[in-house]
């Protein structure tokens, strides 16, 4: 259990620092390409968490979510190939 808050944590980081640099690189094709399916992969472990620790509610809704980036995680692969 520790050692998925701390991935969740080191996900989160990335995130916000993907965030950041989308706003200065004007390519922001490759950020998109990586930045979605680091968010279904980050709400997905949120989940997972989320119903470890008997809060099943929002576990579920965090996988609800990321399996809805999957649709777009798909189309930014599709596109960038």
């Amino acid at each position: 259990m520790k050692v998925l808050k701390i991935v969740n944590f080191i996900l989160a980081i990335i995130a916000i620092l993907l965030g950041f640099s989308h706003l200065f690189v004007n390519n922001s094709r490759i950020l998109s390409v990586i930045f979605i399916p680091l968010l279904l992969i980050f709400f997905l472990l949120m989940g997972v968490e989320q119903i470890k620790t008997n809060r099943t509610k929002r576990g579920y809704l965090y996988i609800v979510a990321a399996i809805l980036f999957v649709f777009p995680a798909i189309k930014v692969f599709a596109d960038y190939l």
